[in-house]
């Protein structure tokens, strides 16, 4: 989903606005040139539209502790590592209209170790796992303007799937965003998100994203709620730092082999990355990045797969963590086909 409201939050911001003063100046081959060049130069500031990455966290070892329908089940100590990627085709558009698609996949490996466990179910023990989630995205977005006003309205259909695809799951999700306030300095959009996922908190979500820059600070500040809030400084022509957090998460599937409990269960994971990330552009479409912070999991739930997020029967705690990030994306190289 943040990918989905993050590109339709971008073509509030700024690409039906950029357009407006060329319009009748310069042929549409041309403006939609230019509009591209925009597009790719946004994609610096908002890694999630990027056309592709991948991306690994190294979690360092964090206490864990978990508990079965509310009685303890085992502590012990976690290292984790996360390998995620994505892909998005821009396949076609025409007049004020855009379709898309998405592909990614994400793998954790964990690494469970020292564990006391305090209950005989689900026989938990000293174990290195993977856990791999396969996604694909379809979405259609359309620009326009209301009371003069840019807006983006869109649907998108999830789909999620592990690697023998004998567990799959739909998501999908309405959107709209209007642009309030848009000048040389900040801008403003704010919308709604609607979300038909059973594992998710509430099926609407408000969505807003500001961005101010300090001139004489030569910082930019940018907050795309609620997924990340940072401050931004270009140290060159093509390298940029950036301190803040960003709110993010896993899900993944998950077999139970235990009589008393679903077999068929699904796992979601809250997670708060916060701290320094430091980006180059090796090439004219190739960032590299590295970011290091703590990693926070204010919890990670399991239910049954047709269960809410409120009927979950394990729920585990771990403590705060220090990590790395390595990053590898492109910016957008593909326009898809033009009718």
């Amino acid at each position: 989903m943040k990918t989905i409201i993050a590109c339709a939050l971008l073509w509030v911001i700024g690409i039906p606005v950029f357009g407006q003063g060329l319009k009748y100046q310069l042929s549409p081959k041309a403006l939609d040139s230019l509009k591209f060049v925009h597009y790719r130069m946004a994609a610096l500031k908002y890694p999630s539209i990027r056309q592709a990455s991948i991306s690994t966290d190294f979690v360092a070892s964090a206490n864990v502790n978990s508990k079965l329908l509310g009685e303890d089940l085992f502590e012990g100590q976690a290292q984790i590592t996360r390998v995620k990627a994505h892909f998005t085709i821009p396949v076609v558009s025409w007049g004020k209209n855009t379709i898309a698609s998405t592909l990614g996949i994400t793998n954790q490996h964990l690494n469970l170790n020292r564990v006391s466990s305090y209950t005989s179910l689900l026989g938990v023990k000293n174990m290195k796992t993977d856990l791999t989630t396969l996604n694909f995205i379809a979405s259609f977005t359309r620009s326009d303007s209301l009371f003069n006003k840019p807006i983006t309205l869109g649907v998108a259909a999830s789909g999620l799937a592990n690697t023998s695809f004998d567990r799959t799951r739909m998501v999908f999700t309405g959107f709209a965003s209007i642009n309030l306030i848009r000048n040389p300095v900040s801008s403003l959009s704010v919308g709604l998100a609607l979300i038909s996922d059973r594992s998710s908190m509430t099926p609407v979500t408000p969505i807003i994203s500001y961005s101010r820059k300090f001139s004489n600070l030569g910082m930019e500040l940018l907050a795309d709620m609620p997924s990340r809030i940072i401050l931004r400084k270009e140290l060159s022509a093509r390298t940029f730092v950036s301190l803040g957090s960003e709110l993010t998460g896993n899900f993944f599937f998950f077999n139970v082999n235990d009589s008393s409990l679903p077999a068929n269960a699904v796992g979601t994971t809250l997670i708060i990355k916060s701290g320094v990330t430091l980006e180059h552009l090796i090439s004219k479409s190739i960032v590299v990045g590295v970011n290091a912070g703590f990693f926070t999991t204010p919890s990670t739930k399991v239910m049954g797969d047709k269960a809410r997020p409120t009927d979950y029967f394990i729920k585990t705690k771990t403590t705060n963590e220090p990590y790395l990030n390595l990053t590898v994306s492109f910016l957008p190289f593909w326009k898809g086909l033009k009718l």
